[in-house]
Formats: structure tokens, C-alpha cells, sequence
């Protein structure tokens, strides 16, 4: 049995196969595949595939207590340019943003700021929207709070329809989000179920605005990307920022990314 603080040695054999299973599902352009067609009985060359192989595009790292023993990026960071992802390629990491945002939470609470029992309408002025009086932070930090979400896809509502009026560029901090959710009905009383929520977090980050007087983003690379010497991770608008960042594809229902 491995004990805590113990080396953990990595057996060469196993690297390697981490490093074929890594290049079996590696992203890659094919190579052009020429098509004929058939005009005034000649044959000419047609169009060229832009089709991929392998379904990986991206960064990895395995590394043990004495630091890393292997990484590797493959992919595309922006497929119209051609450019290849690299070690340093910045990646959205899109909700997985709501692990920092409890990180914040929790460390208010140990400081005192605030109880997770508190109910969130003792915090916010949230007054004339349909976020039930008895929603607690508790309930926002393990998605049984019961609120609505902007877009509801379990019930069959578009996401990028929120956006068909104000484009998603000019949401630009927590509060601007608010209209996209408040006024709506809530799904089921809080604690009563457990359905994913987007905008209960929302809510917890301008829980801690309001009670540390810091913008989120501020308080989250300050509190806690310094500290942890998470020197690369950072907030910004794509147009803010001058470190490389990948484009987000995705594969479309014709198997062709978008």
C-alpha cells in the first residue's frame, strides 16, 4: 500500500503506453484527400478535405511528486489559422470556474464573512424576483436550490437563443446575467431536489462582491490563483489578452467540427 508523502515510481513500460493511447487519439489533419469530377469528359481535380483524425485536441500532464513525466499537446488552437495547440496554449475551463467560486465561498466562511445556512436574500438585494426567500447558499453551492436556470436545456430551451437580443460579448460581469434568470419560475422548492444550475453561482459570485467590496475576478486571482501559484490561469476577454487561447469545436450532428 502506498503511503501518503511516499515516491511514487512510474514503470517505463506504462509511459509508453500512455504515450500510444495518447497518439491514437491524438487530433490530426488527414492528408488531402483529391477528388475527381468528371467535366467535358476530362477529369480535373477537385475540392480539398479539411476532415480530422482522432478525436483529442488539446494539453495533458502526468506527473508525480517529483514533478512531471510526461506531457504532451496535440490538436488545433484555432482551426482556420492552422495553429497547433502547445504546452502554453490557454484553454477555457468554462464551469469547471464553479470549483473557484465555492473555493471563495468556503474561505469567507472560515474567515466569518458569512454562514453557507445564510439565506442568499440576507446577502443581496434581490427584492422583486422570483428567487425564493428560503434559497441558502448551501442550496446554490450543491444544485438543489430549485431557481431557474437562464437557459433550461434539460427542458428543452436553446442557449444560444439568449443571446439572438444582446450578444454574449457585452455580458461583461455577474450582474448583467441577473435578467436572464431572476424573473423566472422557480423548478421545485429548495432542498426538495438536485437539478445542475448554472446561475446559482452567478448568485455566489456576487455573494462575493458584495461581501469582500472586490470584483469576483479580482478576489479569485488574488485569494486564491496567487496563492496556489496558478500563475497561468487568469480571467480576460479574448480580446484582452495576448496569451495564446484555444478556440472552442465542437462536433456537429454531419461528424464535422464547428
Amino acid at each position: 500500500m502506498q503511503r501518503s508523502g511516499e515516491k511514487t515510481p512510474v514503470q517505463p513500460d506504462r509511459l509508453r503506453r500512455v504515450e500510444q493511447l495518447f497518439n491514437e487519439c491524438r487530433m490530426q489533419k488527414r492528408l488531402p484527400e483529391r477528388k475527381k469530377v468528371q467535366k467535358d469528359s476530362e477529369e480535373v481535380p477537385g475540392s480539398v478535405s479539411g476532415a480530422f483524425s482522432g478525436i483529442f485536441s488539446g494539453a495533458a500532464m502526468i506527473a508525480t511528486s517529483d514533478g512531471p513525466v510526461f506531457s504532451c499537446a496535440c490538436g488545433y488552437e484555432n482551426l482556420a489559422y492552422g495553429i497547433e495547440n502547445r504546452l502554453d496554449t490557454a484553454f477555457d475551463t468554462a464551469s469547471i470556474t464553479k470549483l473557484f467560486t465555492a473555493a471563495g465561498i468556503v474561505l469567507l466562511e472560515s474567515r466569518g464573512l458569512l454562514r453557507l445556512e445564510d439565506p442568499v436574500h440576507s446577502i443581496l438585494d434581490l427584492g422583486g424576483t422570483r428567487i425564493p426567500e428560503d434559497v441558502r447558499l448551501v442550496h446554490l453551492l450543491t444544485h438543489t436550490s430549485g431557481i431557474a436556470d437562464d437557459a433550461d436545456e434539460e427542458g428543452g430551451e436553446d442557449y444560444s437563443a439568449l443571446f439572438v437580443e444582446t450578444p454574449n460579448y457585452s455580458f461583461r460581469e455577474n450582474r448583467d446575467f441577473l435578467k436572464n434568470f431572476v424573473h423566472k419560475e422557480p423548478n421545485f422548492r429548495a432542498g426538495e431536489q438536485i437539478r445542475y444550475n448554472n446561475c446559482g453561482f452567478i448568485l455566489l459570485g456576487l455573494v462575493i462582491e458584495k461581501l469582500t467590496g472586490k470584483e469576483y475576478r479580482t478576489f479569485i486571482t488574488d485569494e486564491i490563483f496567487r496563492p496556489f501559484g496558478m500563475k497561468d490561469s487568469f480571467f480576460a476577454a479574448k480580446e484582452d489578452t495576448d496569451k495564446r487561447f484555444a478556440e472552442g469545436y465542437f462536433y456537429g450532428k454531419d461528424g464535422r467540427l464547428k
